[in-house]
């Protein structure tokens, strides 16, 4: 009798204190690891209970503390869920340039330096292509700056469907932009930039018609500085404007 006595005790006890850890875990375990692996887990957590009935006093009571811990797990969930969401956002606010939705350019700086890195550690090579649109200040001037913002959004779909994953693509400022080609040497992406000029002359347009791009392109050196590979790309642009828009020119 004094055993069933103190048995009984204990497991009461016992469920009394499983609250205590049980509840935490499952917060724990959406706050320390991503949501996909965490759930799995928590549903296990869950289960484990369910085939523990024979602990709890009865079934009223298994069935409460079960709901309170799905409740738990779930309102977890949704916080986790929604606190990467606004996570997401607010990176890509302070990586992105507002009206194209171009990378900006401290992403432009932290992507040179990795691709030195990659370059000088591994030997990948890499291509800077820096685009100016032609003729811009005119588009503004005679149709608007609201029309002007149209060609630079319009540009940036036009590269961004053009690239592969591995590129990147920066606004550097006003109707300048950036185009790093990873993994590419100076030959194909000649050829890529061949055929990015080629579909924005035939896709980008002003009411005053066509818009074209001056293009100055830059293979990495090994052992210059991110400003220095930059500055070869611009010379090269400004040289491609002089000798007449719309085409490309290699530092």
């Amino acid at each position: 009798m004094v055993a069933m006595t103190v048995s009984s005790t204990y497991l009461s006890v016992a469920v009394v204190e499983l609250p205590y850890w049980t509840f935490a875990t499952l917060v724990s375990n959406f706050m320390l690891v991503p949501w996909r692996f965490a759930l799995p887990v928590n549903v296990l957590m869950v289960l484990a209970v369910l085939v523990s009935a024979p602990f709890f006093a009865n079934t009223h009571e298994m069935i409460s503390y079960v709901a309170v811990m799905t409740m738990v797990a779930l309102f977890s969930l949704i916080f986790v869920i929604i606190t990467n969401f606004h996570r997401d956002r607010l990176h890509e606010m302070v990586s992105r340039d507002a009206l194209t939705g171009a990378l900006n350019r401290r992403v432009l700086r932290a992507d040179l330096s990795d691709a030195i890195g990659q370059a000088d550690r591994f030997g990948q090579p890499a291509v800077l292509a820096l685009l100016d649109l032609d003729n811009f200040k005119q588009v503004n001037d005679t149709q608007g700056h609201e029309v002007g913002d149209v060609v630079l959004v319009d540009l940036t779909r036009i590269v961004e469907r053009h690239c592969r994953k591995a590129d990147r693509f920066y606004r550097l400022g006003g109707e300048e932009f950036v185009l790093l080609l990873n993994h590419t040497d100076q030959d194909g992406a000649i050829t890529a930039l061949d055929k990015l000029l080629a579909l924005v002359r035939a896709e980008l347009r002003s009411p005053n018609g066509p818009v074209t791009v001056s293009i100055g392109v830059a293979a990495y050196r090994s052992g210059e500085a991110w400003s220095e590979w930059l500055a070869r790309a611009d010379q090269a642009m400004y040289q491609a404007k002089r000798a007449g828009k719309d085409r490309l020119v290699v530092a």
